[in-house]
């Protein structure tokens, strides 16, 4: 009985949600604002996701949602997208997506 609840322990903690950045960064009235938080995500989901141009003055970040498109899915199966001036990347460890939050401007 103990190996069985040491062993339902284990399974327990292996599934502890997920933690991701999350907010955005843009032009406002002419500045560049930014805010970011650290969220923890929903049970089920897999993937931190960010979007960043290449100045990185325009990001994006969040957890994957229920609502996540399935065009963003597949671009978190491959793990990154190049497309013109968006990068759209996706993984999979604790605010691991936080490369668009470095500033280069």
């Amino acid at each position: 009985m103990k190996s069985f609840f040491v062993g339902f322990m284990a399974i327990f903690v292996a599934v502890e949600s997920l933690t991701c950045y999350s907010g955005s960064r843009g032009e406002l009235k002419g500045k560049i604002t930014e805010s970011f938080v650290q969220e923890k995500c929903d049970d089920s989901m897999t993937y931190c996701i960010e979007s960043y141009n290449s100045k990185k003055d325009v990001v994006t970040a969040s957890c994957q949602r229920h609502s996540t498109s399935k065009r963003i899915l597949n671009v978190c199966q491959k793990g990154i997208e190049e497309r013109d001036e968006l990068t759209i990347r996706c993984c999979k460890t604790d605010v691991c997506n936080n490369i668009g939050l470095s500033k280069n401007f």
